[in-house]
This record gives structure tokens, sequence and C-alpha cells, in this order.
């Protein structure tokens, strides 16, 4: 991804942030029913899955702000044929030449990979994979971050 691509993604995901936040507490947006506590909870938690999902489309650089901003830690998993992918281009062979075993479901996820569990010489070991594009994404996004 190109970085003025990247620079025009987040940039878009602020702004309509800031614009969602801005029209939550407007009494007219909220039309006859009125602006009750219930009608303002529910926006506050529409509001709150649209950013978590947000944040977690932006990637990790994102995701692990979000992170610092809540109490919630889960992040969703990559999938299984990209991890393998990263590690065999990692090792340079396929999976199944260097361990004995390799569970292509992670035991964990967080903003900047996961673990899998493996098997290797007869020991379980874990193995951690790094998100895909993490390097190219934390250079443009740090840059924006600074900018916002």
């Amino acid at each position: 991804m190109s970085a003025s691509h990247r620079t025009l993604q987040i940039w878009t995901f602020a702004i309509q942030f800031g614009f969602k936040y801005f029209l939550l507490n407007q009494k007219w947006t909220y039309g006859k029913a009125g602006m009750t506590k219930e009608a303002v909870s529910a926006r506050k938690s529409e509001l709150a899955v649209w950013l978590r999902e947000g944040l977690v489309s932006l990637g990790p650089t994102f995701i692990k702000i979000g992170q610092q901003f809540s109490t919630r830690d889960n992040v969703p998993p990559f999938d299984s044929d990209t991890a393998l992918e990263i590690v065999q281009f990692a090792l340079g062979k396929p999976v199944d030449q260097v361990f004995n075993t390799f569970d292509t479901t992670p035991i964990a996820a967080a903003s900047l990979g996961q673990v899998h569990l493996a098997t290797l010489g007869g020991e379980k070991v874990v193995v951690k994979v790094q998100r895909p594009g993490l390097k190219s994404l934390f250079d443009i996004d740090l840059k924006n971050i600074r900018a916002l």
C-alpha cells in the first residue's frame, strides 16, 4: 500500500470518527424520540463498535492505540494460511520440514502478532508469528499519528 493511500485511509477514518462523535451530543439528531439516556447510551455503544472495527481494520498500530484507551486486549487473529506463509518465508522451508507438528489455530492473538503451538524435535514449543506488513504500516502510521 502506498504512503498516500494509507494516509488517506487514516485521515478518512479520523474525520469520520470526529463527525460521528460530534453528532453523538447533538439533540437534533435524535428526532422526535428525543435525547434520552437510553438513546445516548445506545448510540455510544454503536459508536464504540464502529470505532473498534475501524481500528482493527487499520491494523496493528491503531489496534495498539485502541488497546491503550480500553480495558480489552483481545484482537482477532489473522488467517492461518497467512501465518503459515510468514513462518515458511522466515524459515526458508515448509513448516512441516521444520516442526513435527504445527497447530494452525492460534492460542493467542494481539496487535503485533499471534502465537501457535508446535512440536520441535519432540518438545512442545510456541511460535510467535508477526502480523503481515507490520513494519511498513508502522512507518506510515507513526508519521500520520504525529500529524493527528
